[in-house]
């Protein structure tokens, strides 16, 4: 597995064991070893989803799709701008992009948000 083809599957709970720690934790590595994006950077990404995912908790799915989604989407473009400033790689960019492109509901996003998250906790800290 490579983070430039890795796409990840948010609602297939039989996965998600491995999504949550054997791939988050093959990503971070790799994360680390290309020097992909910063923790620091990282974790602005991590809290937008953060963000989004808690206001979005709880919501009735138009209201989801209307107010939290769109944000969610968002982040392609902050992530996108972060490449162009060089402040991340454009294989994290890809990465981002693949896994947004994966949300579409709720619970993809509270998925998304833990592998996130997941990847976060396996970033060696510096």
């Amino acid at each position: 597995m490579h983070i430039k083809t890795f796409t990840p599957d948010f609602k297939t709970n039989s996965k998600l064991a491995t999504l949550f720690s054997d791939d988050a934790e093959k990503i971070a590595k790799e994360i680390e070893k290309n020097q992909l994006i910063s923790t620091t950077q990282y974790r602005k990404f991590y809290d937008w989803v953060m963000k989004w995912e808690e206001k979005g908790e709880g919501l009735p799915k138009e209201r989801f799709d209307r107010e939290i989604l769109p944000m969610v989407k968002f982040l392609k473009s902050k992530v996108q701008y972060a490449a162009t400033r060089r402040h991340c790689k454009r294989e994290f960019k890809d990465f981002i992009a693949r896994c947004v492109d994966k949300v579409g509901t709720q619970e993809e996003l509270q998925n998304f948000k833990l592998f996130l998250e997941a990847i976060l906790g396996f970033l060696p800290r510096k």
